[in-house]
């Protein structure tokens, strides 16, 4: 027993020892890129505009976010709480639908800053969306994702280039995409044109 416990003390110093370089390693090299993850959600706008019967236009906004997760012997809850009174960035997205489960989308998302930057993106290949919805706490949702590479950046981002990927999960309970409530996270990896 008393040589288990050595080797158990022993690994735990050896993995704290590796944390405390890896930590201090990392202080000394400056990352260029630049990483942000967004929760948008369209749940307090008008629904979304349909200038053709296969494309849509989709306006969502990003406020602060709350993340709740709760593990216990039953399992893991999660809640997200946004504060929807102030948005910190505004997504207009162009989904053009070219079947019932895929589609391509360019967006543009304006920042709620001094320099009112933006990020404008356009899909790589096609998005997808799961062929039927899953069923979460009684409501249909229809799950999906993209990936879209940065075409523009402006005002503090300007010069950056870089990807985009969205995993999305729409509130289908209405009939008809453009009745959906969309709820997604986005995540933003970019870095200095040229690095």
């Amino acid at each position: 027993m008393r040589k288990l416990h050595v080797v158990i003390c022993t690994a735990v110093l050896v993995m704290l020892g590796t944390i405390g370089q890896s930590q201090v390693m990392a202080q000394d090299l400056e990352s260029p890129t630049t990483d942000l993850v967004l929760f948008f959600s369209n749940i307090d706008q008008p629904p979304v505009e349909t200038p053709a019967p296969d494309t849509l236009i989709v306006t969502e906004r990003s406020g602060p976010v709350t993340i709740t997760t709760d593990v216990t012997s039953a399992g893991v809850n999660g809640e997200i709480d946004t504060d929807r009174s102030l948005p910190g960035a505004t997504m207009v997205l162009t989904v053009k639908l070219l079947s019932l489960t895929e589609f391509t989308i360019s967006g543009v998302i304006t920042f709620d800053d001094a320099q009112q930057s933006t990020i404008k993106f356009e899909s790589v290949g096609n998005g997808f969306f799961e062929e039927a919805p899953s069923i979460i706490n009684g409501i249909p949702f229809l799950r999906g994702a993209y990936m879209a590479r940065i075409t523009e950046a402006t005002g503090q981002f300007a010069g950056m280039v870089g990807i985009v990927t969205d995993n999305l999960w729409l509130d289908v309970s209405r009939p008809g995409l453009n009745n959906a409530i969309g709820f997604e996270v986005v995540t933003i990896r970019m870095a200095p044109s040229g690095f």
